[in-house]
């Protein structure tokens, strides 16, 4: 899918010349919108952050969207067990799981969701990233 800007961890757009990650096939940005302004409700409510890198936040998102295209439902790319995602049968974002995850690694599976403090040290370099998930 192809997205023409970027979300920042604030979830605002960003210029798409500075240089983030691309989809391969088409994406509706007022869903992706849409999804990004749910997202930042749910991190909100839950006293959460989005990852700092801004990369990582539009491949999850960008995918969840994708997903939601096709279903009709906020499939989890990470942990999405069937590719194309099958509604009802897959597991959707907030999982049930989430601030289980959080509580231990300071951050959900997908790290899409982090604590403020694992967040800033990302932000300072301290903390490793996982590309492992939402390899579509």
């Amino acid at each position: 899918m192809t997205i023409t800007s970027n979300p920042g961890m604030d979830g605002n757009i960003q210029n798409p010349s500075q240089g983030f990650l691309y989809f391969k096939g088409v994406i509706d940005m007022e869903e992706y919108d849409n999804n990004m302004k749910r997202l930042k409700a749910i991190a909100q409510e839950r006293k959460v952050v989005f990852n700092p890198d801004e990369a990582r936040v539009q491949k999850v998102v960008g995918t969840m969207t994708e997903n939601y295209i096709a279903t009709g439902e906020y499939i989890c790319p990470c942990k999405q067990k069937h590719k194309p995602p099958v509604k009802g049968l897959d597991t959707l974002c907030p999982c049930s799981g989430m601030m289980d995850e959080i509580a231990i690694d300071a951050h959900c599976h997908c790290r899409l969701f982090y604590t403020h403090e694992t967040a800033e040290a990302d932000q300072k370099g301290k903390a490793s990233t996982d590309s492992s998930c939402c390899s579509q």
